[in-house]
Formats: C-alpha cells, sequence, structure tokens
C-alpha cells in the first residue's frame, strides 16, 4: 500500500515483509499500482540479501510467485545465472519490461554502485555501506527504497545504524511499518527514542530488546540540498591520491588519512576550513578541507581520529603545502587546539573575526569563527546558494551522499 520514498517493515518470520515489496514492485512494472504511474521503458529493480544462497532459497522464490505468467501458466520472467538477475519479458515474449537484479551484501561495495534503479530491496539489515550507496541510485528517477529485516531478540552493533538512521531519528524520512506478527502499542515510544540515543552516544552493542519498539509514524523531510545537483555532481565523481602526512611531507599510502584530488599549484589562492573533535575512536572525525578559491573546487581532504593536538599539526601541515592558504578553524570546544597552535606558530593567514560590544568600544579581534545556530544557519544558506548556482563543486561521493541527507529541523 505505501507509496513512501523508502519504509522499513519490521515482522516475524512468514509475516509478509518479503513478499510485500516484492507485490509493490511487480505491481508497479505491470502498470497496476493504483497510485504509482509506471513510467516509460525498462524499469530497473535491485534486490540486496545476506547472500547468493540466501536469494536461492528465499527472496528469490518469491519474486517468482509475483511475476505475473502467460495465459497458458508459462512464466514471463528469465533467469539468468551468470548475471544473477531475472528478465521480464511482455505478454509477447518480445519487449524486455524490466530486470531484477540480485545482489548479496557478501559482495563488495562496488558491486552496488553504478547506474539508476526505480526501487531497490534490501532484504534483512545491509551494511551501512551499501545502504548509503544505495540511496542515490534512486534520487535521478525518483525510485523507491523497501527494507525489511525480522528483529532478533537483540541487536547488535552491526545493526547499530538502523537506529541511527531509521529508528531512533524521527526526521529520518523513513516510514516505519509493523507486520501482522509484530505487534505491541503499549510501550513508551519516548523511553525508546532516549535508550536508542543512549545506546548510539555510547557507541555500546549493548542489549535492547526490540520486541518492545512499538509503532513510529514518521515525517518525510527532504535535504536543503538538490538531489538532482547533487546527481550531477555523483556522475563526475574524481579519484583521490592518498597519502599520511609525516613532519611536513607526505608519504603516499592507499589507506591514508590525506584525499589530494589536485597538487597545490604556484600562484593559486586556497582556503581551508577544520572543524576539530576528540579524536575518539568511533566518534566524529577530524576535518580539514582545502578549497581553490579561484575554481571553488575542493581540492584535498583531511579526515582522521587521531588525537586532537595531532590532527592540529597534521591541519597545519597540509594548509602549508597549499601555498600557507587562508585557514578558518572552528574555535568552540575541541577546536582551540588547533588556534593555540597557529597562535603559537604565528601563522600569518587565519581568518579573524572582528567583534564590538557598542560601536564606541575598541574592536577586539578572535582568530576562527564560532559554531552557533545562528552561524551555522548563514553558513548553510550561503553553501546551498552556490551549491544551486553551479558554483560549488565537490569531487567525492561521500560528502555528496552526505548532503543529500542534509535536513533542517524547525527549531532544533
Amino acid at each position: 500500500e505505501s507509496t513512501d520514498a523508502k519504509a522499513l517493515a519490521l515482522g516475524g518470520h512468514k509475516s509478509g515483509k518479503t513478499y510485500s515489496a516484492a507485490m509493490l514492485f511487480c505491481a508497479w512494472n505491470e502498470g497496476e499500482h493504483p497510485t504509482l504511474k509506471r513510467p516509460r521503458g525498462v524499469m530497473q529493480f535491485w534486490i540486496g540479501g545476506p547472500s547468493h544462497d540466501h536469494h536461492t532459497e528465499t527472496t528469490r522464490r518469491v519474486y517468482e510467485s509475483c511475476f505475473p505468467k502467460l495465459a497458458d501458466g508459462r512464466p514471463r520472467a528469465q533467469w539468468h545465472q551468470a548475471q544473477n538477475r531475472y528478465v521480464l519479458f511482455d505478454s509477447t515474449m518480445r519487449e524486455v519490461m524490466a530486470t531484477f537484479a540480485f545482489k548479496s551484501y557478501e559482495a563488495d561495495r562496488d558491486k552496488f554502485q553504478g547506474g539508476d534503479c526505480h526501487g531497490i530491496h534490501l532484504d534483512e539489515t545491509p551494511p551501512y555501506d551499501i545502504y548509503s550507496e544505495c540511496k542515490p541510485r534512486l534520487w535521478r528517477l525518483g525510485g523507491i527504497m523497501r527494507l525489511t529485516l525480522t528483529p532478533v531478540e537483540c541487536l547488535t552493533g552491526g545493526d547499530l545504524w538502523i537506529w541511527a538512521e531509521l529508528l531512533s531519528n524521527p526526521d529520518s524520512g523513513c516510514r516505519i511499518f509493523e507486520m501482522q506478527t509484530f505487534k505491541n502499542k503499549g510501550v513508551n515510544q519516548e523511553r525508546i527514542r532516549e535508550d536508542a540515543a543512549l545506546l548510539l552516544r555510547e557507541g555500546k552493542t549493548q542489549e535492547y530488546n526490540v520486541r518492545f519498539l512499538g509503532k513510529f509514524d514518521f515525517v518525510d523531510r527532504a535535504s536543503v540540498f538538490s538531489r538532482t545537483r547533487i546527481y550531477d555532481q555523483m556522475t563526475r565523481t574524481r579519484q583521490a591520491q592518498r597519502y599520511n602526512i609525516s613532519g611536513s611531507n607526505l608519504v603516499q599510502d592507499e589507506n591514508g588519512t590525506v584525499w589530494m584530488y589536485e597538487e597545490p599549484q604556484a600562484g593559486a589562492l586556497y582556503a581551508v576550513g577544520s572543524d576539530c573533535a576528540e579524536g575518539i575512536t568511533g566518534g566524529d572525525a577530524n576535518c580539514t578541507r582545502i578549497l581553490r578559491r579561484d575554481t571553488l573546487t575542493y581540492v584535498a581532504e583531511l579526515h582522521t581520529q587521531s588525537k586532537m593536538h595531532v590532527y592540529a599539526e597534521e591541519a597545519l601541515a597540509l594548509t602549508r603545502l597549499y601555498n600557507d592558504g587562508r585557514i578558518c578553524p572552528e574555535n568552540n570546544n575541541m577546536g582551540v587546539t588547533l588556534v593555540d597552535l597557529l597562535r603559537r606558530e604565528a601563522y600569518p593567514n587565519v581568518y579573524t573575526r572582528e567583534k564590538k560590544a557598542t560601536l564606541d568600544d575598541p574592536t577586539t579581534y578572535d582568530l576562527g569563527f564560532k559554531t552557533t545556530p545562528g552561524t551555522k544557519d548563514a553558513l548553510i544558506n550561503q553553501m546551498v546558494a552556490y551549491f544551486e548556482a553551479g558554483d560549488l563543486t565537490f569531487p567525492d561521493a561521500a560528502t555528496l551522499q552526505e548532503m543529500g541527507w542534509f535536513i533542517r529541523v524547525p527549531y532544533a
């Protein structure tokens, strides 16, 4: 029944979760869905699952039962073993109407890259990187995602992202459904959200009984950034060279913490943004990004979970390599570590904020930028304006994907 862009169905075994997703896609493809209009051309569907054996024994059989047949009972869908997909023909068996590709979570993430889809069905909990790779595949065609899973007695660490992205976040843009064998409405939903938030904040894989989830009804929200623009730039991302910082030099390393998309150019001017975190494993990452000012293109990034003082030294070293670019560190909280280093090193090219209590008072100066709800709103508005105008370019898919999830929450 649901036509939400993203929906999660929770239910016990044989409660109809997989069947509901298969019927939705098949009815849409046949033009028989009451509200979803079938697009022209061949429709593309992906079905992901824990393993190819899982597909063979369960999911594939469900989809087989949903595929339409010819008048004489022969199947209209043909299985192609080499490509792990069904090709569904029209009633004349001459025109291809749709393909249903079955993909395994055991495969590399790149198996879920490339191409646009009308529908993606992820059966049982997928790895987060596969889920995040699938989301932009739906944007251009206005596709639909269905997640179906049977909650076990306790969620494990591998399921933690489900809490963060869908269950504990009322602004995830996902509709949550309970199947008929998963009912328990007499629970305190506020307590559930608090417990889930605590679980995420502390990063523990402690037990949490998902039988007491209750019923959630979430509201769809759109990203502040245009998905059309995001998709356009996703098709033009570039491969980065990876390095580690050693003193004032870069050492090539395929797992390095520096992503370089363009080497420093003589005479070019660079702007540098820096956000310092606590350096806790599993927590937020430290990040420094280098922007070439004449092209408004990001050319390098330092992304690490090293301790604050180590990160500050690495951020300064990378900034010096890019022609002593003008650096703007956040001076809230942990950002003071980098601000203090810049002051001790007498680095000459730091963003400086001028302040006056009144017009008659003397001007005071602060190194760096203070992030508040007001200044963050202004920053995002300006970023949106540059991005919508096509003036701001991102070379990496990870940033563009995060921008696709960035929403504005009222009064927060």
